[in-house]
């Protein structure tokens, strides 16, 4: 059985910080290379069989303040060893700007230790904006956010923006999907809002997001939007959330709590998880080459396992006990054999599953945007979109409004059909393919929406 393709969308360039700020940059190492194998080690005439043979060095990182070089053969960081490009982003991840570091290489079949600072990771920097970075405390540690300030004088609509259900950093993401958007909403002169993920980016002390629940996540969220709510440039009567996938379910939970002027959704859904889930083996799995009647019977082994994990609130422990049950868990839910499904926490998933989506939506009393792309291989329902604006327009007359974006997929990518969707991600190809083709007219719909909410 193939593996099904869950929402996986997901998804960075701004001021330095103060020097009195807590929560330091986190540290940019910044070589590429290869890893060492027989065949280069021969090549040079070296005994060496591990370690990470340099190739570029980028421009104001640790590296290169370290004058390391070309053909260099890096060998440990601060005296652990480095026996493949793995092991690098490992043991990098926990330095910060600033901090003591040495590094031994092989150059020239001499092995030299070099000392020195560690370079922070580059900042976000947008040609019409200023970039804050700054922190907000969060279960004992803290948590970055990073706002934009249009250079207009004066107080600004803002956007405050909520992710898929990914780990991920929102910082510094390039032509990264999220990436295109910030800028697009920046270029517009909005103020942008992000709160990074416990435990993402340069997050000091807080929970991992890949182990902390649903109401972790959201917790966090409304401490991002709170520290939002300090800067004086932000207009508190113009504050509009955007929810991406996973993000529009958590869109309406923060929506009902700070009651924003407005929330747009793209690419989510408001069924319960486990009917999604469901929805989704069938419809996609077909469009991978399985053939209806294997799926068909694949689904109905599924929907006890489905069952039993999200309404009876079986732990994966105990239904892995099942053989049957576990390799649909690893094949089809990316089970890693201890507490993660689909790369988060099994709690996760149980959380979204008690989400009562209807409820959320009928008692918003912001004006409500939902975006659905027309190809949307993970959010495919438009019934359920259609349906978010029926429950607002039910509840809260007039104030709804849907938007089908044409040819669109899940990462705001430009597509002919779901079956090239699907072909991409199968290829390999659709990390590189959503990156060179952005749908601006994205952009334009937010912003037309926005400036009629405000006019």
């Amino acid at each position: 059985m193939k593996k099904s393709f869950l929402i996986l969308i997901l998804f960075l360039f701004s001021v330095n910080l103060a020097s009195s700020q807590e929560l330091r940059r986190k540290g940019f190492f910044g070589v590429t290379g290869v890893d060492m194998n027989d065949s280069i080690s021969s090549s040079l005439g070296l005994n060496a069989r591990k370690g990470y043979l340099v190739k570029t060095i980028l421009p104001n990182s640790t590296a290169s303040l370290l004058n390391i070089k070309e053909n260099d053969i890096l060998i440990k960081i601060s005296k652990q060893e480095i026996k493949e490009a793995k092991n690098i982003s490992g043991i990098f991840k926990n330095f910060r700007e600033g901090d003591d570091i040495s590094v031994t290489i092989i150059r020239e079949k001499n092995q030299i230790t070099l000392n020195g600072k560690v370079a922070p990771k580059p900042y976000e920097t947008y040609e019409n904006s200023e970039v804050i970075y700054g922190q907000t405390s969060f279960k004992g540690g803290y948590l970055r956010t990073i706002i934009t300030k249009p250079k207009q004088e004066g107080k600004h609509p803002a956007i405050f923006f909520i992710p898929g259900y990914t780990c991920m950093t929102l910082d510094n993401l390039g032509n990264h999907p999220y990436g295109q958007l910030f800028k697009g909403l920046v270029d517009k002169g909005y103020v942008l809002m992000r709160v990074e993920k416990p435990g993402m980016g340069d997050c000091d002390g807080t929970p991992d997001c890949f182990q902390a629940d649903l109401y972790t996540e959201i917790e966090a969220f409304e401490k991002g939007y709170e520290k939002m709510l300090e800067y004086d440039f932000v207009d508190k009567d113009n504050i509009f959330i955007i929810g991406h996938s996973l993000g529009g379910i958590e869109a309406p939970v923060i929506a009902s709590i700070y009651k924003p002027k407005g929330v747009i959704v793209y690419g989510t859904g408001v069924k319960t998880w486990y009917e999604y889930l469901l929805e989704m083996f069938r419809f996609q799995n077909p469009l991978t080459g399985i053939s209806y009647i294997n799926n068909e019977k694949h689904i109905q082994a599924m929907i006890p396992l489905l069952y039993n994990y999200l309404i009876e609130k079986k732990t994966p422990g105990e239904l892995s006990v099942n053989p049957d049950y576990k390799k649909m868990m690893e094949t089809d839910m990316q089970y890693d054999g201890s507490t993660q499904i689909w790369t988060r926490d099994y709690h996760y998933w149980q959380q979204i599953q008690d989400v009562n989506l209807t409820d959320y939506w009928a008692s918003i009393k912001s004006n409500v945007l939902v975006i659905w792309g027309e190809f949307d291989f993970e959010a495919f329902s438009r019934f359920d979109h259609e349906s978010i604006i029926e429950i607002v327009n039910q509840n809260n007359p007039g104030k709804g409004n849907f938007i089908m974006l044409e040819k669109t997929d899940h990462a705001f990518a430009i597509v002919d059909s779901y079956k090239q969707d699907a072909d991409l991600m199968q290829s390999g190809q659709y990390s590189k393919y959503i990156r060179e083709n952005f749908n601006g007219k994205l952009i334009e719909e937010i912003d037309n929406w926005i400036k009629l909410i405000i006019k």
